[in-house]
């Protein structure tokens, strides 16, 4: 599996520091086949399925998933997968074959180019869940310098978690060796979430110190996919 991979400095004898994944950073990625600069090929599609999109001042910006089964998606990947192994100590591919990985890759359009720009991607696994489920691990994700601390980086993770909460099967979302600035990230799309479903309302906390009540955490479980842990940090947030 990989691990927790982010970065938010330049190349060169200091390293960018980790966003996410104890040790690791990851340096910008390469282009897309069929470019030799960062942007991908004009006219082009993006592989995978369009999954949400959002506006600023410099573009739009658009999420898409997909698997191991499309060849454009795993040759995209290819290039992709060697920044990791060459900037990174320790660092490994994660099986392009298994088709149980899910990839979602984020992308710029700015206004008067056709071309799309390549902004980051997160890896998630589906691993079986007896009797016929599934528990959801997000295990690399990355925003690449130039649009990092612009609100991308949780728009992504929210679409992921979205996605997850919409598919039955999915039971359970966990995270796979976080740093403690993707701490603090899944910390905050989980309260959103939270208080959007309508848990953890002024007059429904606890005092200080006073654990949740077992059904209601059990709701926001089942209701959420979260963790026991996520959601008691969750509940301690909003206090």
């Amino acid at each position: 599996m990989g691990r927790w991979v982010g970065g938010s400095g330049r190349l060169g004898p200091t390293p960018p520091r980790p966003l996410c994944g104890r040790g690791h950073v990851v340096a910008p990625l390469a282009p897309p086949p069929g470019n030799s600069g960062s942007d991908a090929a004009a006219g082009a599609e993006v592989p995978g399925t369009e999954m949400a999109s959002w506006s600023r001042d410099d573009g739009t910006y658009t999420v898409y998933r997909g698997t191991f089964d499309d060849e454009a998606l795993r040759a995209l990947h290819k290039r992709m997968r060697f920044f990791p192994i060459v900037f990174i100590d320790a660092a490994r591919f994660i099986e392009d074959t298994d088709p149980r990985w899910d990839v979602y890759t984020l992308w710029r359009r700015a206004s008067g180019c056709a071309a799309p720009k390549f902004v980051g991607y997160a890896t998630c696994y589906r691993f079986a869940a007896l009797p016929d489920s599934i528990r959801y691990r997000v295990s690399q994700f990355i925003i690449l310098p130039p649009f990092q601390r612009a609100g991308h980086g949780l728009a992504l993770l929210e679409t992921i978690f979205d996605h997850a909460r919409a598919t039955d099967k999915i039971i359970e979302i966990t995270v796979e060796d976080p740093a403690p600035a993707f701490v603090t990230l899944r910390d905050v799309a989980d309260l959103k979430a939270c208080l959007a479903a309508g848990y953890f309302k002024p007059d429904a906390l606890g005092a200080p110190g006073a654990p949740l009540a077992k059904d209601t955490s059990d709701a926001i479980r089942a209701a959420l996919k979260l963790t026991a842990t996520q959601v008691a940090r969750t509940y301690e947030a909003a206090k």
